[in-house]
């Protein structure tokens, strides 16, 4: 009975040390790291009552700065291209977002996207977009990493139009140990 209860403590120690080791990481990346690098994406959407799908190309330059271990705040560029049937028009736009590595190289990261849009037979339109996504960071080195992420966008926009779909970026990291 004895040898029982000693194999059942040191699993039980077991479990707990493993446990304490996975919500216990070392840093991803470490405070006052730069991070400097873009995405690109491709995302189809089915309107209802459409015949044709809502096609949306992104090219979205990216720089952030982490102020404190994992935890990376910046600012998103945007140039978003959108072809509905033989509609076309083209974005620019501008926001801030975070991203906090939770584990090893997986980051959620949310961030808002401002953008203003004038066609030629319409009056401006301004929109803000919230934008929500799930990546990894695959280190090819200590520098750079690529980065597939699945992105939700709620879009602000009249019709409002929400995507789902996946970005692959590249990513520099400047000053990370």
């Amino acid at each position: 009975m004895k040898n029982k209860m000693t194999s059942f403590k040191t699993l039980m120690v077991s479990a707990l040390v493993l446990g304490l080791a996975t919500f216990t990481q070392a840093q991803t990346v470490n405070a006052g790291a730069w991070m400097v690098g873009g995405q690109a994406g491709f995302v189809s959407a089915k309107v209802d009552g459409a015949d044709d799908a809502v096609n949306v190309f992104t090219v979205s330059p990216n720089i952030g700065y982490f102020v404190i271990d994992n935890l990376g705040i910046g600012l998103n560029l945007g140039i978003t291209n959108t072809s509905f049937g033989d509609f076309s028009n083209t974005v620019f736009g501008v926001g801030p977002y975070a991203r906090y590595y939770v584990f090893q190289g997986l980051f959620p990261q949310v961030g808002i996207h401002y953008t203003s849009d004038k066609d030629k037979d319409q009056d401006a339109e301004t929109m803000t977009d919230i934008n929500l996504g799930v990546g990894y960071s695959f280190f090819l080195n200590n520098s750079v990493a690529v980065e597939p992420m699945l992105v939700y966008q709620i879009g602000g926009g009249d019709p409002q139009v929400n995507t789902f779909g996946l970005t692959i970026g590249i990513q520099a990291f400047l000053g990370r140990n």
